[in-house]
C-alpha cells in the first residue's frame, strides 16, 4: 500500500506497478498529473493534520490499478486529479489548459457543484450523485475507489461526529448510487459492498442479494416545511428506515410524525413501518 508519509514514495510505488506494462509516453502523462496535483496541494494535509492531502488521490489510483485491474493512463491521471478543483485553488479550466479534454471532463464529473451554484448541501449531494449515475463507467469506478479509500481512512476524520456524518452521507447517497449502477462490473461492486459491510451502520441497508435500495419521495405537510422543505428524496428499504434517516437529519421529527400523523404510501394509509418501499413513489403524512 502507498506510504502515508511521503507523496514521492507513494507515487513511486504506483509508478513501479505501472511501469510493468506501460510505454514511457503514458507514464509521462501520469507523472504530469502527479506534479500538477502536488503543486496544487502545496503542503496541504488531510483532516488528521499529519497525512499529505495528495496521498488520498494516489491511494485511489492505487486501488484502481491493483484492486480493480484498471491501468488506462487517462483514468489513473484523472484519479490523481479528481479532488483538485474542490480542495485547492486550481480550477477545471486550469486542468483543461494542461491536460487532454477527456481527463478534464472526468474530473469535472467528479467535482461537486459549488455553494454558489447550489446553496443547499443536500441538493448539492443529490445533484452530484445524479450526475455520477449518468457518467461513464471509468468515472464511476474512480468514485468507488475514492470512497473505498476514504472509508479505510475514516479514523483520520477528527471526532466521532465527523465520522458518523461521513457514514450517513455514504448510506444516503453513495450506497444507492453503487447498488443501482449498471455500469460498475459485478466483481468490483461486490468488492466495494464487502468493504461497506464492515460498518454496521452501512451493513444493515445493503441487501445480501444485491437488490437496489428503493428511492422514495417524502412529501411533508405544511407544519414541517420550515424544517424539512416541501419534499425530500430518500433511499431506504422500509418506511421505518426512511423515518430513521429523517430522524438523523432532524432529531425528534420521527416521534412527532408517528404521534400526530398517519403514514401514507402512494396515498394509502398504513401502520406497518416494516412495509417495503420497493415500487413506492411517494411517502406522505396526514394529520390524525
Amino acid at each position: 500500500e502507498p506510504d502515508n508519509e511521503s507523496p514521492e514514495i507513494a507515487f513511486g510505488l504506483l509508478l513501479r506497478e505501472l511501469n510493468v506494462a506501460k510505454p514511457e509516453a503514458e507514464i509521462q502523462l501520469i507523472k504530469k498529473a502527479f506534479e500538477f496535483a502536488k503543486d496544487a496541494y502545496k503542503g496541504q494535509l488531510r483532516k488528521d493534520g499529519i497525512t499529505p492531502a495528495i496521498i488520498h488521490p494516489i491511494r485511489a489510483a492505487h486501488i484502481l490499478l491493483q484492486e480493480f485491474g484498471i491501468n488506462d493512463e487517462k483514468v489513473i491521471a484523472a484519479a490523481i486529479l479528481h479532488d483538485v478543483p474542490e480542495d485547492t485553488d486550481k480550477t477545471i479550466k486550469d486542468i483543461e489548459g494542461e491536460f487532454d479534454p477527456d481527463i478534464a471532463q472526468k474530473v469535472r464529473l467528479l467535482t461537486k457543484p459549488t455553494k454558489d451554484e447550489v446553496p443547499s448541501e443536500q441538493e448539492r449531494n443529490r445533484a452530484y450523485f445524479q450526475n455520477l449515475s449518468d457518467s461513464p463507467q471509468d468515472v464511476q469506478l474512480i468514485k468507488v475507489a475514492d470512497r473505498m479509500d476514504n472509508l479505510r481512512d475514516l479514523r483520520s476524520l477528527p471526532g466521532l461526529e465527523s465520522q458518523q456524518a461521513y457514514l450517513r452521507k455514504t448510506r444516503e447517497y453513495f450506497i444507492p448510487f453503487l447498488l443501482n449502477s449498471s455500469r460498475i462490473p459485478k466483481e468490483i461492486k461486490d468488492k466495494a459492498l464487502a468493504e461497506l459491510r464492515n460498518f454496521p451502520e452501512l451493513a444493515e441497508i445493503i441487501p445480501i442479494n444485491g437488490q437496489p435500495v428503493s428511492s422514495v419521495t417524502m412529501s411533508f405537510p405544511m407544519e414541517f416545511r420550515g424544517r424539512l422543505g416541501r419534499r425530500m428524496e430518500i433511499s431506504a428499504l422500509t418506511i421505518e428506515e426512511a423515518l430513521d434517516i429523517l430522524e438523523q437529519k432532524r432529531p425528534g421529527v420521527k416521534q412527532e410524525i408517528l404521534q400526530g400523523y398517519n403514514v401514507l404510501i402512494d396515498g394509502r394509509p398504513t401502520t406497518d413501518l416494516s412495509t417495503s418501499l420497493k415500487g413506492v413513489a411517494q411517502l406522505s403524512f396526514s394529520k390524525k
